[in-house]
């Protein structure tokens, strides 16, 4: 459920920036020890999540003063999984208002978890 989403997604350590597979090391062993059903929702709620963010007055917020139409569909793929990983407090209020978007930020290795 949504509840055990953020849960997996709050235990990341950002101790260990720069090192990604460290910073996800803790949710990944929580996913791990999950039921596949689990694995498989989580993913679903992952991609739902990002769909939620995909849209022209995100892009907009993600790329001040840009061109939206030339923006790279995967860079932004990624800015919005920095989204995500700032919670589901934050990312309530950026669906709620783009202006608060962290421009600047991204986090691919979330699509790898």
């Amino acid at each position: 459920d949504e509840a055990l989403f953020w849960e997996i997604l709050g235990l990341f350590n950002w101790r260990k920036s720069g090192n990604d597979d460290a910073v996800m090391l803790p949710a990944e062993k929580r996913l791990a020890a999950l039921p596949v059903v689990d694995i498989f929702t989580f993913e679903d709620i992952l991609a739902e999540k990002l769909y939620q963010l995909d849209g022209e007055k995100y892009a907009a917020a993600c790329y001040p003063g840009k061109n939206t139409r030339t923006i790279s569909g995967d860079a932004f793929l990624y800015d919005r999984c920095s989204v995500l990983c700032n919670g589901q407090e934050f990312y309530e209020a950026v669906v709620q208002d783009p202006a608060k978007w962290p421009v600047g930020l991204e986090f691919e290795s979330l699509l790898y978890l």
